[in-house]
């Protein structure tokens, strides 16, 4: 109880050129941070957060959740189906409980480096999960494929791609 703190930002929802981020803290820490409070150079202009605040007033941005949930489960749905089309024994989904990512396992020789590089080469960002368990060969990896800034129309030829290239 009161031990945790979140953190964020708006820009994966709203714009990313805007930076606006919070801090929803206990009570004891949020007390603390009230005394500090006036030493923190925050960077957003107050344009930007009154627009927010506004937007957020009028019930605007909860619309705007809505339907990126909407949008997300959409393309969460479309991925699923190029991988189980085209990633058969090499890519297998692990955790896609997610909004804007999922996790996946790659089966493949390759090195995580290459496997990511990869990807990046179609625009779709992949980052390789390092644990201290995490072996230096690539076999089995696990990784988060990040799908929410591709195009709809365009997840399953660009995830076909990637897998015809990891494949090779």
């Amino acid at each position: 109880e009161n031990r945790v703190i979140y953190l964020g930002s708006f820009s994966s929802t709203l714009f990313s050129s805007v930076k606006i981020s919070y801090m929803v803290l206990p009570e004891q820490l949020s007390q603390i941070f009230l005394t500090i409070k006036d030493d923190y150079t925050q960077t957003c202009s107050k344009a930007e957060q009154l627009t927010l605040a506004l937007f957020m007033a009028r019930g605007l941005y909860q619309i705007n959740i809505k339907k990126l949930r909407t949008l997300y489960a959409q393309k969460l749905q479309k991925l699923l189906a190029a991988i189980d089309k085209y990633g058969k024994n090499l890519v297998f989904p692990v955790n896609t409980a997610s909004g804007i990512n999922i996790t996946v396992t790659i089966a493949s020789g390759k090195a995580p480096e290459i496997l990511v590089d990869e990807a990046a080469r179609f625009g779709v960002p992949v980052q390789q999960i390092k644990t201290k368990d995490t072996a230096a060969s690539a076999s089995d990896s696990t990784y988060i494929l990040y799908y929410n800034q591709i195009p709809i129309d365009e997840i399953e030829p660009s995830i076909k791609a990637i897998i015809e290239t990891w494949k090779h």
